[in-house]
């Protein structure tokens, strides 16, 4: 592999995350389940009812929250295993997700791997 592609596949590996957290899902069909939600940093298209606007400022990215998608799966499974709750939900919110795109399509193999049903 060469330098240049290389440097894209480790991009592809890492994520900016603004939290990871247990709740219950407010929206949707899903509404009431117990999730496990990840909330990605930036978004692009600033809507005006948006509750989640700090996840849109640079400035506010800690190094600390770029991380590998491999380490994003164990905290969940560590999540998981130190909670009394159930279940497999996840929920993969924004910022906007799909400006992860490349990245989410690998998270969500990873965490199908570990065991993660129902991802949306």
């Amino acid at each position: 592999m060469d330098k240049a592609t290389n440097s894209v596949h480790r991009h592809l590996c890492f994520m900016r995350i603004t939290e990871i957290f247990y709740s219950i899902q407010g929206e949707g069909r899903y509404a009431g389940t117990p999730a496990i939600f990840i909330r990605l940093m930036y978004c692009n298209l600033g809507c005006a009812w948006c509750d989640t606007r700090y996840t849109w400022d640079k400035k506010k990215l800690d190094p600390v929250n770029i991380i590998n998608i491999s380490k994003i799966s164990d905290q969940i499974n560590a999540l998981v295993s130190t909670s009394s709750r159930q279940g497999t939900h996840i929920v993969i919110t924004g910022g906007e997700p799909l400006l992860h795109a490349a990245q989410i399509e690998k998270l969500i193999v990873k965490l199908k791997i570990s065991g993660f049903s129902f991802i949306e």
